[in-house]
């Protein structure tokens, strides 16, 4: 009988070892397959926001440009309303002190170190 009972203790280890790597099979091609997907789906996203941002560029680019006119067109009208009340017209220094417009200061260039 001790033949049989270690003949079929041989069989039950083999078993749960060879359902213990099966199982781990399974897992591991699960979890491949999964990453797999996951990085499938994630070069895609990537390409997708490369696109987006190459067509949103040049929208951009021409936005600044305009904000850049309005900019210097603004900077004008203000320096021609300052102009206008420096003149004496009162129109247009009631205006400034509502809208408290005045004129930058000039930005000092920094002071020339002396070279020696």
């Amino acid at each position: 009988m001790n033949t049989q009972d270690s003949s079929q203790s041989n069989c039950g280890s083999f078993l749960s070892t060879a359902l213990i790597a099966t199982s781990l099979l399974v897992f591991f091609i699960w979890q491949l397959t999964t990453m797999t997907g996951q990085r499938t789906a994630l070069n895609t996203a990537r390409q997708q926001l490369e696109e987006s941002f190459k067509n949103s560029t040049p929208q951009h680019e021409q936005m600044i440009k305009q904000s850049e006119a309005v900019q210097a067109k603004l900077g004008k009208l203000a320096n021609d309303l300052l102009t206008l009340a420096n003149d004496g017209d009162p129109d247009a220094m009631a205006i400034i002190k509502k809208h408290g417009i005045s004129k930058p200061a000039p930005t000092a260039a920094p002071a020339a170190t002396p070279s020696k």
